[in-house]
């Protein structure tokens, strides 16, 4: 066996090489490792303390809010998360039960317009508290930070529109949008 070995050294060597190359990649198969975040799971994780701490940083560092004026905006987004909670779970009921329409054989148009209409309703009533939520936020910049508010405010609203991007899509917008 050893005169094989001394007469094939370059096969030795390839077989070596191939050993290896397998050891680590079956190292990099099976290892763990962190899980990478993506841009829904980092949204999703932003909506419960990190958006608030987000939302702080940001009026602090960019629009000049004082400690004052933070601890206000505390109290208020805490107020604005409590109502809006109940809000988006109305919403996402009734589109759950408007979907599972889908699962019938036949469903009248007039079934179908009902939940559609409440839905929209209930859009509007939570594009309203936003709204609300947004103008008496505004009330407690000073005269100096309003133009800064607004144009930050702005920035964030599109992002807010927008939502989380999309995988394997276009970020959200459809074949026309830009």
């Amino acid at each position: 066996m050893t005169d094989y070995i001394r007469n094939n050294k370059a096969l030795v060597i390839i077989l070596l090489i191939l050993v290896l190359s397998n050891a680590a990649l079956l190292f990099f198969l099976f290892a763990k490792r962190p899980a990478k975040k993506t841009g829904t799971e980092a949204t999703s994780t932003q909506r419960g303390g990190g958006m608030r701490e987000y939302m702080k940083k940001t009026l602090r560092d960019s629009i000049g809010f004082t400690d004052a004026q933070i601890a206000i905006y505390d109290t208020m987004g805490t107020r604005h998360k409590d109502l809006m909670k109940p809000l988006f779970g109305t919403l996402q009921a009734r589109k759950d039960s408007l979907y599972k329409l889908l699962m019938q054989p036949d469903v009248a148009d007039t079934v179908r317009e009902n939940y559609l209409d409440l839905i929209a309703q209930d859009q509007r009533n939570i594009d309203d508290r936003i709204f609300y939520h947004f103008s008496e936020l505004r009330k407690i910049c000073t005269p100096d930070q309003l133009p800064r508010f607004d144009s930050v405010i702005q920035g964030m609203i599109k992002k807010m529109i927008a939502g989380p991007p999309r995988r394997g899509g276009n970020n959200g917008q459809g074949p026309n949008r830009k």
